[in-house]
């Protein structure tokens, strides 16, 4: 198994569009897809706008060919 760690850091201010893109658009391609998320993590420093994720992966092929 392969746990990926991914962050976006997020202009100032947009980190709330970012949420909801993932929920509203990515979350439902990634089902499709079969691509696996573990969990979503923000800083509960307001100064800091990121959102941080952890995929699941089978196997290193799995992982290249669904990314």
């Amino acid at each position: 198994m392969i746990v990926e760690l991914r962050t976006y850091i997020c202009t100032p201010g947009c980190l709330p569009a970012v949420h909801d893109r993932f929920v509203n658009d990515v979350l439902p391609i990634w089902q499709e897809l079969g691509i696996e998320s573990i969990g979503f993590f923000t800083p509960t420093d307001e100064a800091s706008e990121s959102l941080t994720y952890l995929l699941r992966w089978h196997s290193k092929a799995e992982q290249e060919e669904k990314w």
